[in-house]
């Protein structure tokens, strides 16, 4: 059908071509174009419940950054604190990659100096 229309619009005058272009709307679905799931970006939502999962880990320090919010060092690791946000939300489907890349900077993994050298006894 669509090739006779075609065929049609290319030997019809233009008060016939734009009569062809009519009828072949009707017969074209318009095209729309949507993205998978899981290319889709992260809702406010749940970039709120990342940070409100990383601020219940995590300790606040006294230190800040250069823009003025605060420093929280994490009291596990982020995939700890990931699995336990998956655990308990299984509706918000989002990728350990994506979880990292949405982590605010100035959460920081606790790190004591005690545990980076060996102590001599």
């Amino acid at each position: 059908m669509l090739k006779n229309l075609s065929l049609a619009h290319q030997s019809a005058s233009s008060s016939q071509k734009s009569a062809l272009l009519a009828i072949a709307a009707l017969f074209v679905a318009p095209y729309k174009r949507t993205t998978p799931p899981s290319r889709q970006s992260v809702s406010e939502a749940k970039k709120a419940l990342i940070v409100q999962y990383l601020k219940a880990s995590s300790q606040s320090s006294c230190l800040q950054t250069s823009d003025g919010s605060p420093i929280y060092h994490l009291q596990c690791t982020k995939k700890a604190i990931y699995e336990k946000m998956v655990a308990e939300h299984p509706e918000y489907k989002v990728a350990l990659s994506t979880f990292y890349k949405y982590c605010p900077k100035n959460f920081k993994p606790l790190v004591k100096k005690t545990n980076m050298y060996s102590v001599c006894i």
